[in-house]
């Protein structure tokens, strides 16, 4: 007997050291699953299982579903792909069992493997049975593929039109939709064949070759992320590509958020490495033109474009406008053009949830503000005068009146000091909350502060703030009506 059964899901539990109790656990599950068979029981096993089964069968080739070919009969592209071998001494492009499906032929381009192109036909069946997998002991037969064939035929029109060209198609894509709702796929290589237009079947000389079929399109693998697909159609625009921009932009990719704008006029340096996404590979180049570059490269299918110009310049020019986006993001970490936004949003009445995210120096902590213009609290919320008419952050985790500011070589070389984990701590927190709020909406404007540790800040003779000194959790959430001033000039209109 050369099957396989399926005795562990290894993902996601514990196993006993116990080399008995694995036997055991074993031969119960061996027996379950005999009976269940017996009894024809566990007919949705078989379903859940299809691409397995394929895998097994001889001769079975590879291939990546780079696309969603759900209740569609059209044609497709298939891409064999090559790796060099030496042999004697001369290396050769050898054609591999690995194949990529995809409408558009640039998508193969990321995959950096020489290719032979094919045309291809995907093919859709709505099933009110169970179609099982090919019996893996044996090559593929002509009834299986004709039976997957005639169940297709609601479109037979356009199949017969494209298969009566004898040789022009080399692969067929099934995608069928079981009872239970679970879509499977399953390929066909077409070695060679004859298809009887009126039978709309392929003849006995037909000669076949079996394709498991993984299917990675976008939706999917988003889904096997973690990301939610009820996100994909939202856009987002990202103020700030710097270290906390740089980060976030990446995780609201992968968190299913399609479409993305970016607006920074910074170029990226050799002092930013350490706590930026990018590394050297991007060094002198605009910071929003080069993240664009990162995200299509890794993350394909995702709209992200960048403008190289500062937020005001971009607002007062009109190359954006604030309303056409689900969320606006500032992660410039600059108190100034923060206060300058809140401004401008409440002056023009756009009435968009905004979030702003900075950090504060050595880890002493990070902080989160979100705001939508029919709530009280907001940006300019944040500040006062002092008893010496300076103005005071209220939010902030370091005493008011000291200078915090580094330099590598003088006057021009300033910079603020935190880590990329700094940074990244901050993001982790802004993703939950941009889920929550395009799912959800917003309440409440929210100020969301993290406290971090005051080592490093103290051995440099730093003072922390009564603030971060009465905080005894890491977390502290205030809502508006808790940190707004009714002196407020904006607040005051509400």
């Amino acid at each position: 007997m050369n099957g396989k059964l399926c005795l562990y899901q290894l993902e996601g539990i514990l196993i006993e050291k116990n080399l008995i109790g694995i036997l055991r656990n074993c031969l119960q599950r061996m027996k379950e699953i005999l009976t269940s068979g017996i009894d024809k029981k566990n007919i949705e096993d078989f379903v859940n299982e299809f691409n397995s089964y394929v895998i097994l069968s001889k001769d079975v080739k590879y291939s990546k579903l780079l696309i969603d070919t759900s209740d569609k009969v059209t044609n497709i592209k298939c891409a064999v792909r090559y790796k060099q071998r030496r042999i004697k001494n001369k290396i050769y492009d050898v054609e591999t069992d690995r194949i990529l499906i995809s409408y558009n032929e640039n998508d193969f381009r990321m995959y950096k493997n020489k290719v032979t192109v094919y045309n291809g036909l995907s093919l859709y069946i709505e099933s009110k049975d169970y179609i099982l997998p090919p019996d893996w002991r044996k090559e593929i037969d002509i009834e299986y593929v004709n039976d997957l064939l005639n169940k297709s035929l609601s479109k037979e029109k356009i199949i017969n039109k494209y298969l009566s060209e004898k040789g022009k198609y080399k692969f067929l894509i099934f995608t069928i939709k079981q009872p239970n709702g679970k879509s499977v796929y399953i390929g066909i290589q077409l070695t060679r064949y004859t298809f009887d237009q009126e039978k709309m079947i392929f003849l006995n000389d037909a000669k076949f070759r079996l394709l498991s079929v993984e299917p990675i399109n976008p939706k999917q693998l988003c889904i096997r992320g973690g990301g939610d697909t009820e996100l994909s159609s939202k856009k987002i625009l990202v103020i700030g590509c710097g270290s906390i921009g740089g980060y976030l932009i990446e995780q609201i990719a992968k968190s299913g958020i399609n479409n993305i704008e970016v607006v920074d006029d910074d170029i990226l340096k050799e002092e930013n490495i350490y706590r930026h996404i990018l590394g050297m590979e991007y060094v002198g180049r605009y910071k929003s033109e080069a993240i664009c570059e990162y995200i299509k490269r890794n993350i394909p299918h995702i709209n992200i474009v960048g403008t190289q110009t500062t937020i005001e310049e971009a607002l007062e020019d009109e190359i954006i406008n604030l309303n056409n986006y689900d969320l606006i993001i500032s992660a410039i970490g600059n108190h100034n053009i923060n206060r300058w936004l809140n401004e401008y949003v409440h002056k023009h009445d756009i009435r968009r949830t905004i979030m702003y995210l900075w950090n504060e120096v050595l880890d002493i902590g990070n902080h989160i503000l979100i705001t939508n213009n029919q709530y009280l609290g907001c940006y300019e919320c944040l500040f006062k005068l002092d008893d010496k008419d300076e103005l005071l952050d209220r939010s902030s985790y370091c005493k008011n009146g000291q200078n915090y500011t580094l330099q590598m070589q003088g006057c021009g070389s300033e910079y603020l000091p935190y880590s990329s984990t700094h940074s990244l701590r901050i993001v982790t927190y802004a993703v939950d909350f941009i889920k929550q709020i395009i799912s959800d909406g917003l309440e409440n404007n929210i100020l969301f502060s993290v406290k971090g540790t005051d080592r490093d800040f103290k051995k440099l003779g730093y003072l922390t703030s009564n603030r971060f000194d009465k905080q005894n959790n890491i977390i502290k959430i205030l809502e508006g009506e808790k940190f707004k001033q009714n002196e407020c000039e904006f607040c005051k209109r509400i």
